[in-house]
């Protein structure tokens, strides 16, 4: 009877110790399950930062590259300015040549009539050298008009062409003042990770 007992108790210990063992055991699995979540959690924060970290270099080459075509279409649009600026000149002193070519073809018109209205043979052979003269500086004063229309259609060119860079330059500064917010917008969140 007495070993009976003994085989009882022995019996009962062993079941006490092998619950105090599981509940043990489970504690510790549930904190390993909880450091493991946090590992997970810490991976995918660094990995996120990481991935913001990218896209802010990338931001940061794109807004380079758009600068820099910013700069390039400025240069652009001061040249267009300057070869404006040199086609007015030309176009001035078209204007000025056209001006003095018309007043002296006037003026030998009105010496040709005032020669027609004498008859005199030395007077015939002047008018017809005025002619001559006269028919040159036609032909000049025509050429004049053709560079003076070709002028004034390459001055509206360049004016045209200033008009498209200056339109590309707020189009790139817009696109460069997005790529700014948004580089903001991925190092606050960085910051807030962090």
């Amino acid at each position: 009877m007495k070993k009976f007992n003994t085989n009882r108790l022995r019996a009962f210990f062993m079941a006490l110790l092998l619950v105090l063992t599981s509940t043990s055991t489970t504690n510790v699995l549930a904190k390993a399950d909880d450091t493991h979540g946090s590992k997970k959690v810490i991976e995918s924060s660094i990995s996120n930062i990481n991935d913001l970290e990218d896209q802010i270099k990338d931001l940061n080459e794109k807004k380079q590259e758009d600068q820099s075509k910013i700069d390039e279409l400025k240069e652009k649009l001061e040249s267009c300015k300057d070869n404006g600026e040199k086609l007015k000149q030309e176009k001035a002193k078209l204007e000025e040549e056209i001006r003095d070519k018309d007043k002296k073809i006037a003026q030998l018109d009105k010496e040709i009539e005032n020669l027609k209205n004498s008859n005199n043979d030395e007077l015939i052979a002047e008018i017809t050298q005025l002619k001559d003269e006269l028919k040159r500086l036609q032909d000049e004063n025509a050429k004049l008009k053709e560079d003076y229309s070709s002028t004034i259609w390459e001055l509206e060119a360049e004016k045209e062409k200033a008009v498209k860079n200056e339109n590309k330059i707020k189009e790139m500064q817009e696109k460069l003042k997005s790529l700014e917010g948004e580089l903001a917008k991925k190092t606050k969140e960085i910051e807030d990770k962090d």
